[in-house]
C-alpha cells in the first residue's frame, strides 16, 4: 500500500508474491467511515506461474469481528494467454466500514495443459485502494 503500482516486468521488485496461498489481507481505516470502492491490482504471466485470482471477495466489518461480503469479482482473463497483463479487480457499493478485508483465491497449482502443470503457482498483488466517502 505504499501507492506504487506495479509494472509487467514484476522482477523490479513492485509486486507481493503469494505461492500456492491465497492473499488475505484485513485493513483497518482507524475509524468507522463510508467506503465506495475496493480494488486490487495484479499480474498474470503464465509462463512465469503467475496467474490472476480465481476470484477477489472483500468483506466489511465495523467492530473487527462480523464481516459482511461486500463484493466480489473475476478476471475474465484466459489462463492462457501467453505474455503478462496487468488487472484490476474491484467491489464498488456505498458501506459503511472500519475494517476491510481482501481475500484473492490462489488456484494453488498450474493447470494440467501448462508446461509446470502440478507446480505451486504465484498471485502477485500491488496496491489495494479504498475510495472513501
Amino acid at each position: 500500500i505504499d501507492g506504487l503500482h506495479g509494472h509487467e516486468e514484476w522482477r523490479a521488485g513492485d509486486w507481493q508474491g503469494f505461492q500456492e496461498i491465497d492473499l488475505d489481507a484485513t485493513i483497518d481505516l482507524g475509524e468507522v467511515c463510508e467506503i465506495t470502492a475496493v480494488r486490487a491490482g495484479f499480474l498474470q504471466d503464465q509462463g512465469s506461474w503467475i496467474w490472476l485470482p480465481e476470484v477477489m471477495t472483500v468483506h466489511i466489518s465495523v467492530d473487527g469481528k462480523t464481516f459482511e461480503l461486500y463484493g466480489a469479482q473475476r478476471s475474465e482473463l484466459d489462463r492462457k494467454a501467453d505474455g503478462k497483463h496487468l488487472a484490476t479487480l474491484e467491489a464498488k457499493r456505498a458501506a459503511k466500514a472500519r475494517y476491510v478485508r481482501v481475500v484473492a483465491k490462489n488456484i494453488k497449482n498450474c493447470p494440467d495443459w501448462h508446461r509446470g502443470a502440478g507446480g505451486k503457482a504465484w498471485i502477485f498483488a500491488d496496491e489495494i485502494e479504498i475510495d472513501r466517502k
